[in-house]
């Protein structure tokens, strides 16, 4: 079945340390594969060219959700249109919301890669989940040579962004699961009597959008998000959506007010979609938005980034993704 690559993000939460587990990572692996340390883009670029000439059972990432992206995205700027190798999620970041959402069993990234190691160790197929990722950038960011835009699995801006924002800075230097209940109780209670938290999170986003060719006219948005994972993390799956087989993502715009949507959250939580007025969601192929603002600021897989409006999100690749072991 080919052989499997570890490619390590040293600055991910349980690979920081004097007891990194890298070493033990390189111990389950053994003979089967080969550990890569890439903290930076130029060796993750440099490990995806070396990669793309192997006969790969697997690409184990032991990092986060935005680790994960990174992989995802400088995989396919090697690979191109050939279909990518499984990935498995070792769960090696803070919150790990994409592989939550996508059903990856709990554990280390330890006995993760234990498990996918007997598996291909003794030949069994791989158990796996196929979603398509989102391609996500500016329309106007082509480079010579073109550079691939970004992929993942869940996007926002508006108070998403706004939201981790607020969790990677009060969390400063290394956020926590305990981290993001703490910043949505404040966040919850600010909504109440519009304190100053509040408003520094959900600032309101004036855009037009474009939606598989539908113009829908400027409008104020709280926020707009898309997946194709349903989980956006502390419990909440709002891309309910987002199923294996699914010929689009989850796309969520909401429309109403900050008190307005910490009401929805039940709902949200439960997956029943924001309630009608308060904003629409629908499965969607392409999205482009334009605000009047010439920044957008937005977060992919839990990363924060900027983009130069208009920003364009689309269905990208089929990714299949291992959710277990059989050996397990």
């Amino acid at each position: 079945m080919g052989q499997i690559a570890v490619i390590v993000n040293p600055h991910s939460r349980r690979n920081r340390g004097a007891r990194s587990p890298v070493d033990e990572l390189e111990r389950i692996v053994g003979r089967q594969g080969s550990v890569y340390r890439c903290g930076d883009p130029e060796s993750l670029a440099s490990a995806a060219e070396e990669l793309a000439s192997c006969d790969l059972a697997a690409v184990a990432i032991s990092g986060g959700d935005g680790t994960n992206s990174m992989v995802l995205t400088a995989l396919r700027a090697v690979w191109g249109d050939r279909p990518l190798p499984p990935l498995a999620m070792l769960r090696g970041g803070t919150m790990n919301t994409v592989a939550n959402g996508l059903g990856i069993p709990k554990g280390k990234p330890a006995s993760l890669l234990a498990g996918l190691v007997a598996d291909v160790d003794a030949g069994r197929p791989l158990t796996t989940t196929t979603r398509r990722a989102m391609e996500i950038g500016g329309v106007d960011a082509d480079t010579s040579p073109p550079r691939p835009r970004r992929l993942g699995f869940l996007f926002g801006l508006g108070v998403i962004h706004g939201f981790l924002d607020e969790y990677y800075r009060r969390g400063r230097p290394y956020p926590t699961p305990v981290t993001a209940v703490e910043t949505l109780g404040v966040a919850i209670g600010s909504a109440m009597v519009g304190g100053p938290t509040i408003r520094r999170i959900s600032e309101r986003l004036r855009a037009s959008l474009v939606v598989d060719g539908e113009a829908i006219e400027a409008r104020e948005f709280l926020a707009i998000g898309a997946g194709t994972s349903p989980a956006l993390g502390l419990g909440f799956r709002p891309f309910h959506y987002a199923q294996e087989g699914a010929e689009g993502f989850h796309l969520l715009a909401i429309t109403c007010s900050a008190p307005r949507l910490a009401a929805n959250l039940p709902r949200l939580h439960a997956s029943r979609g924001i309630a009608p007025g308060d904003g629409f969601d629908r499965l969607a192929r392409e999205l482009l938005i334009t605000t009047e603002d010439a920044e957008i600021p937005y977060m992919v897989d839990g990363d924060l980034a900027t983009a130069t409006s208009p920003l364009r999100v689309a269905l990208g690749p089929e990714v299949r993704v291992v959710v277990g072991s059989a050996a397990g």
